[in-house]
């Protein structure tokens, strides 16, 4: 196995490939004759042999430019966006990306996937001629024909991303071409995911603070793996953290106890320093097949929507997301206020005087 170090090649770094051609003398037909192009975050374990590195000069092999090229040339092959057309206007597919993306334009008009109609064989949206953009809420909707003719709105049928880019998408997902013939986009995209949650029967994680957590949904909660000492995070005491507009949990996190952080917002007057605040997807985000395993749905169901992963990161939130520092601000005024209210009267000396001699 070739390793980043190895003195004996020359490693080149191309469109997010990296490229391996022994420089030094080796037997003939030795494998060691191969430039090998490597995606690079597989690198240095899965590669594909592009051919042979005749190259000799004076007894020694050596790298010339035009294997380069060779192999650059594959590489631009095996990245190369499929075309299509729609309405008159060519489009390519950005498998990264997961969209349509105009080929004069690619920066400013894109048609998204996961917005358009999937119906397993093919996929379907309203297309707004003038503006060359899908209609989100039509193709939700739907249009009758008589809106269709009159607002110059198109309705579209693309092929499934498996039949505009099989070679990409068995790359990208790790299927053999036959897998990706007889399968959905969908069945494609969480075959890696699915395996490992249904048939293996992994739970998905969530890191949080550096620490790993079991998204459990049978114990209602995110279990710290290797703490049983932690009680973790159970989702009924969280849930009142949820943000309904973005679907996800803000929650005071304390790192130490790997618990969710305790804050008495009636009597807070600072910045709580043993906590943090961290972002939490949703129980059906993090595990979808277990949502709807827990409430008696099809696995499958609703997938299209949520996507299917095993690992995910919580992101670091702020104090405003949880309004910390604004009843920061309150209980300060309002202790200012009280303390001014409790505060003794205080009468003049010559009041005092006064007051002696009448008495």
């Amino acid at each position: 196995m070739i390793k980043k170090d190895d003195p004996d090649y020359i490693l080149e770094e191309y469109r997010g490939h990296i490229i391996a051609s022994h420089k030094n003398n080796v037997p003939e037909k030795s494998t060691d004759n191969l430039i090998i192009t490597y995606r690079k975050e597989d690198f240095p374990e899965y590669g594909y042999i592009v051919g042979l590195d005749d190259s000799k000069m004076s007894g020694r092999r050596k790298a010339f430019p035009h294997n380069m090229d060779d192999a650059k040339g594959y590489i631009d092959w095996l990245e190369r966006k499929p075309e299509i057309e729609i309405d008159g206007t060519k489009y390519l597919f950005d498998i990264n990306q997961l969209a349509l993306v105009e080929k004069d334009r690619p920066e400013e008009r894109k048609l998204f996937f996961d917005e358009m109609k999937d119906y397993g064989t093919h996929y379907e949206f309203v297309y707004n001629r003038n503006s060359k953009r899908l209609d989100a809420e039509r193709t939700e909707n739907g249009i009758d024909a008589y809106i269709t003719g009159k607002h110059s709105f198109a309705i579209i049928t693309v092929p499934r991303m498996g039949d505009i880019d099989p070679t990409g998408m068995s790359s990208k997902y790790n299927c053999s071409l036959d897998y990706i013939r007889q399968n959905s986009d969908l069945d494609i995209m969480i075959k890696e995911a699915y395996d490992m949650r249904v048939n293996k029967g992994m739970l998905p994680t969530i890191e949080i603070e550096e620490h790993t957590f079991y998204v459990d949904l049978r114990m209602d909660k995110l279990r710290p793996k290797d703490d049983f000492l932690s009680n973790g995070i159970g989702f009924s005491q969280i849930e009142d953290y949820f943000n309904d507009t973005t679907e996800k949990y803000v929650i005071p996190y304390n790192p130490q106890k790997k618990e969710l952080g305790e804050i008495d917002y009636e009597t807070i007057t600072k910045i709580p320093k043993d906590l943090v605040v961290v972002e939490i997807p949703s129980e059906i985000k993090m595990d979808p097949i277990g949502w709807n395993r827990l409430h008696g749905f099809d696995l499958k169901d609703g997938l299209r929507e949520t996507g299917l992963q095993m690992n995910f990161t919580a992101k670091q939130a702020k104090w405003e997301d949880i309004y910390v520092p604004q009843k920061i601000k309150e209980n300060l005024a309002q202790l200012k206020r009280e303390k001014q209210q409790n505060k003794p009267i205080k009468t003049s000396q010559h009041q005092q005087s006064k007051k002696g001699r009448k008495m």
